[in-house]
């Protein structure tokens, strides 16, 4: 079976909203049963716990990294599958992006 590039981003986006328009209306369910005073919750973070979370990114980076590396060796290697799902998520937030922007 052939498939037109644009009926198969139309098919994707379509089921992505649809798939959305649930989430949403499962949120809603969800935070309508909370309850809410008016007041707001306030959260305040130490230096020592800034100064761990800036290890952490330092780490995350560090991370990213040696994955950039896996990745591009496994690619060289002609070992590296393309995890469809993900790549239409992507696909699918940059579409509707550009929408958003027009």
């Amino acid at each position: 079976m052939r498939v037109n590039r644009s009926e198969m981003i139309e098919f994707i986006k379509n089921n992505y909203l649809q798939q959305n328009q649930n989430n949403k209306k499962a949120d809603a369910s969800n935070s309508s049963t909370r309850s809410n005073d008016g007041e707001g919750d306030r959260v305040e973070f130490s230096s020592s716990l800034k100064a761990e979370q800036q290890e952490i990114s330092g780490q995350e980076k560090i991370d990213r990294a040696r994955k950039f590396e896996e990745v591009s060796r496994r690619i060289q290697d002609g070992t590296y599958e393309v995890n469809s799902r993900e790549l239409a998520e992507i696909m699918i937030k940059y579409l509707d992006n550009s929408v958003d922007e027009q």
